[in-house]
């Protein structure tokens, strides 16, 4: 887990980055954290804040309570047992299905109405999520024992479930991936430690049509609105999963969308945000070396170029240690990834601050998009979405799994709960 942690601060650095957890019943993951001031994204009181209080406020609000939201795994696709660990390449290269055990996706299972990605086929790219985990759910990771199903294995309080009743689950999202969910469960036994093949024999069905979305800032009261339900293409065959109903933005990035004009913008923003937080890491671990001369940070940089490399910096004509400032490794693109879609999927009358060229499907409710006011949406999204599960009628103790499987990239994302049902 800490390889897991290592890599998600690396990946935070890119586009794309994104996160989500389960809320309830109250994840391993959590350890014990609760939604309050602290957990705030806003919170700026050094040493009493929870979340991360650097530039961006990373790893805070609702959908990463006490950095819930840091457990998953990457560069894994549909039908192939195993993830990379490694890269989140927008568009999927042979050289990220080489890494992932030569991973070779067949057709998508999933069908087409159920899309959260690219719906319209209007991307340059064509179909390019084709191969990520939310076009055939619950494959990534099949027949691998070595698949996370929870991240930690540390144990929390267990819910109290009542047989053959219902029961709600929740969860929220820190960042965008598109997508959807669902949930399982695993029988526990003394000593046992959960698997992703136990939990893929328990796949829980939800009890309403219904999703209810709670506001943790107190803006709104919870509503309802209509849950998308799908079982066919799923596995376990037959298994229900949802729709991740918050639509990103209408371009290939999922935010950052800009018009033909200026779709370039987009890039170069991503670009120079790269390019800060590369330095500010670099200041970090060889600061110091650098004050004392040429040699002394090249030596810093030799020993801890792995780190260097984590942080999204390119060796390509690397002048740390000179008088140019550091370059990232991710490039300004064509702006083709920034550039919307002819659909927009507004209502009448509907616009966006967080997403003015589009969606990318209709949205249940006018806020209910995935790019915050920062475009990028990092903990933007003060909201949770709560189901109503079937609990199973056989008694005993359980570990509770919610699966994220994504569509924009190949990330499958997990919390697990401890329930005893009695």
């Amino acid at each position: 887990m800490v390889a897991l942690k290592l890599a998600l601060a690396s990946t935070m650095l890119t586009a794309v980055a994104g996160h989500g957890s389960m809320i309830t019943p109250p994840p391993r993951q959590a350890h014990g954290q609760k939604y309050d001031a602290a957990n705030l994204c806003s919170c700026k009181d050094t040493g009493n804040c929870y979340s991360n209080i650097t530039e961006g406020a990373q790893y805070c609000g609702v959908g990463c309570l006490g950095e819930a939201c840091l457990y998953y795994q990457i560069g894994c696709f549909q039908n192939c047992g195993t993830c990379s660990m490694t890269g989140k390449d927008l568009y999927v290269t042979p050289a990220d299905l080489q890494r992932a055990g030569n991973c070779n996706p067949p057709e998508p299972t999933l069908p087409e109405e159920f899309r959260s990605y690219n719906i319209d086929s209007q991307s340059t790219h064509g179909d390019w999520t084709k191969p990520n985990p939310w076009r055939a759910p619950g494959t990534a990771g099949l027949g691998n024992p070595e698949f996370q199903p929870c991240g930690v294995n540390s144990v929390g309080a267990p819910a109290v479930w009542k047989s053959g009743a219902t029961a709600e689950v929740e969860f929220s999202i820190y960042a965008n991936h598109a997508g959807g969910y669902h949930y399982r469960l695993c029988k526990m036994s003394p000593g046992g430690t959960p698997t992703e093949d136990c939990f893929q024999q328990n796949p829980l069905d939800f009890a309403t049509e219904t999703t209810t979305i709670k506001y943790y800032d107190g803006s709104r009261a919870p509503f309802t609105i209509p849950a998308r339900t799908v079982s066919q293409g799923t596995h376990p065959a037959g298994s229900q999963w949802r729709l991740n109903p918050i639509p990103m933005c209408n371009c290939d990035q999922g935010a950052y969308c800009r018009g033909a004009e200026d779709a370039e913008v987009g890039a170069v923003a991503v670009h120079r945000r790269m390019q800060d937080k590369c330095e500010a890491e670099l200041n970090t671990l060889c600061g110091q070396a650098k004050k004392q001369g040429t040699t002394q940070c090249d030596n810093c940089l030799k020993a801890q170029w792995s780190k260097v490399e984590a942080a999204g910096c390119s060796k390509e004509g690397f002048t740390y240690c000179g008088k140019a400032p550091p370059k990232p490794g991710p490039k300004p693109s064509s702006g083709e990834q920034y550039a919307p879609y002819a659909d927009t999927h507004f209502r009448p009358g509907q616009t966006s601050k967080s997403c003015p060229t589009g969606l990318m499907f209709n949205s249940s409710w006018d806020e209910g998009v995935g790019s915050g006011p920062n475009a990028m949406g990092y903990g933007d999204m003060p909201y949770s979405m709560t189901d109503v599960v079937k609990v199973p009628k056989v008694l005993g103790r359980y570990m509770l799994s919610w699966r994220w499987d994504c569509e924009q990239t190949p990330q499958v994302w997990n919390s697990c709960a401890d329930i005893v049902i009695v």
